[in-house]
């Protein structure tokens, strides 16, 4: 990794001509991979929020299927199996 010069991070940059190739120095730097990893922590949600949003979306989804499975029992035994289920 290189050091990050001042002209991307306190000067300012107006050297278009070499704009590509300092644009790919730059992105070699400390100071830039610090930053993406800075924003890629602050954008991307936790293992654990992630497992937890998982989580209750299956546990909807089996309770929704539980409640038809209860609802279809109960309509057999009663002989109201023609009814729908709006659970």
């Amino acid at each position: 990794m290189t050091k990050c010069k001042p002209a991307f991070t306190e000067n300012g940059f107006n050297n278009w001509k070499k704009g590509s190739e300092k644009l790919a120095e730059h992105s070699l730097s400390t100071a830039h991979r610090a930053a993406a990893l800075f924003v890629a922590k602050k954008t991307t949600p936790s293992v654990a929020a992630q497992i937890n949003t998982q989580m209750a979306k299956e546990q909807e989804g089996n309770r929704n299927r539980l409640l038809m499975e209860i609802h279809s029992i109960i309509s057999n035994e009663t002989g109201t199996g023609t009814e729908t289920w709006k659970g």
